[in-house]
């Protein structure tokens, strides 16, 4: 199955990233803040740990060479995590940060 794709600025606001706990990461999105969580600081591990399954997103290098954000937790590829408010629906969904 195909994921569904969806702009930066409709993912954003569908599932209203949250900001990272660590500021200084990048990914700001529609005004939103710092976004990247990592993992590697014990601020960060805890905001993945407390969050819903269905709220982490992972921001991955493409093997096409874009940059994504899909749907759970990954680790091919991984560049960081996003969390968000809103839990991602059953099925996968994509969003190409380079096409925008």
């Amino acid at each position: 199955m195909q994921p569904r794709t969806m702009t930066t600025d409709d993912w954003v606001a569908t599932y209203r990233p949250k900001p990272s706990p660590v500021q200084g990461s990048g990914f700001d999105l529609g005004g939103t803040g710092d976004l990247l969580i990592d993992g590697h600081l014990p601020e960060e591990t805890a905001a993945l740990l407390a969050a819903p399954e269905g709220c982490i997103w992972t921001v991955i290098d493409g093997d096409d060479g874009d940059t994504y954000i899909v749907a759970g937790r990954h680790l091919v590829n991984r560049i960081g995590h996003i969390v968000t408010e809103v839990p991602c629906p059953e099925g996968d969904v994509e969003v190409n940060l380079d096409a925008d």
